[in-house]
């Protein structure tokens, strides 16, 4: 669908704390991150009923400012927008909708310029991170998890991330989307899960055996595209050498193409408190609906 708004670059930041995120998260563009990517998307706002709707907002992830294989060059969008970067570095965008007719839709524009690296680059570990600590569906302080990573590193001979990523990769059958995360234990008991499944318990696993890890959300791509909303993904990083290492367990693809892998989201339980547990996107109005196209 097209628009006819004009696209501006709005990047707004509303507090101290996101400027100083700015600058931590967004240095100047390295020689490392040489891939140049575009990524464009939009979000079609509805009202679906017959009142005016005078004003509401809607909350969305954009891309991490910058991970081991990716840092953010430039967003433009059609709509102008607030940013806010919460502790783990995500980046918030606030979009204020008014004066939405009965049964009308609004259309928003963006385009994400990207630089990608065909390999992981140093980044420091943030200070009093989570990334060791037991966590909502990454249940890593469980008895039952602890003893089975315990066991499964002691009977082999390979390093830590190599041994869990294959017993993870091959030993969990897929069952397709899941609507409701179920988390590390699930994946465990039940050997079965979807990508988040698959994330979520290589990273308890890693972080029982006292290695930093993390879920990220986000899409996987070796192109240019516009996103498709059913490609969202979710996979695992853990930290080594200073380097955040991709871990995509369900793809069984192991610090490989890792300048495909485009992440919107740190997972956590430390949520936004605007967007709560979602994986993309909230919106404060019940009368209204957001898609992303």
């Amino acid at each position: 669908m097209k628009t006819k708004n004009k696209i501006i670059a709005v990047i707004i930041p509303v507090s101290l704390l996101a400027a100083a995120a700015v600058a931590y998260y967004m240095p100047n563009v390295t020689p490392e991150y040489l891939i140049n990517r575009t990524i464009k998307y939009q979000y079609q706002i509805q009202n679906k009923t017959n009142k005016f709707i005078k004003q509401s907002e809607f909350w969305a992830y954009a891309p991490v400012p910058k991970t081991s294989n990716q840092l953010v060059d430039t967003i433009d969008s059609s709509h102008p927008y607030k940013s806010e970067y919460d502790t783990l570095g995500n980046h918030i965008q606030t979009f204020e909708i008014k004066d939405l007719a009965p049964y009308a839709t609004k259309i928003i524009t963006l385009t994400i310029n990207l630089k990608m690296s065909d390999k992981a680059n140093k980044l420091p570990l943030p200070k009093n991170s989570k990334y060791l600590l037991t966590e909502k569906n990454i249940e890593s302080d469980n008895k039952k998890l602890r003893l089975f990573s315990s066991n499964l590193i002691n009977e082999s001979s390979k390093n830590k991330p190599d041994t869990l990523f294959n017993w993870v990769s091959t030993n969990i059958k897929y069952e397709g989307y899941i609507k409701d995360d179920r988390g590390a234990l699930y994946a465990l008991n039940k050997r079965s899960g979807d990508c988040t499944e698959y994330s979520y318990l290589f990273t308890a696993l890693s972080r029982s055996q006292q290695m930093p890890s993390r879920v990220m959300g986000g899409y996987v791509y070796k192109e240019d595209k516009r996103l498709k909303p059913e490609d969202f993904h979710n996979w695992s990083e853990y930290y080594q050498n200073g380097k955040w290492i991709i871990a995509d367990t369900q793809n069984k693809k192991h610090n490989t193409n890792v300048d495909s892998y485009i992440a919107f989201r740190i997972v956590s339980d430390d949520s936004n408190k605007k967007l709560g547990n979602s994986h993309r996107f909230a919106f404060s109005n019940k009368d209204i609906v957001v898609l992303l196209q």
